[in-house]
């Protein structure tokens, strides 16, 4: 679903925590896209951004089918 419902339609079907794939890869490229700027990979900001990152895409996921 998160290929075929975009997150302006996403949320009245499945909720407020629905985001389609391309919100997700629209932020880890904003976040991370620039290797000058690179917020997400260097230093000690990598783990908790990709936990939070992952963390917004299983709830996408879980709005979509709560067994997931």
């Amino acid at each position: 679903m998160l290929y075929s419902v975009n997150t302006s339609d996403g949320p009245r079907r499945y909720g407020a925590r629905y985001h389609d794939i391309h919100h997700f890869v629209r932020m880890h490229m904003y976040w991370s896209g620039n290797a000058d700027c690179d917020h997400w990979h260097a230093g000690p900001g990598f783990t908790t951004s990709h936990v939070g990152l992952s963390l917004a895409y299983e709830r996408a996921l879980q709005a979509v089918d709560p067994s997931v």
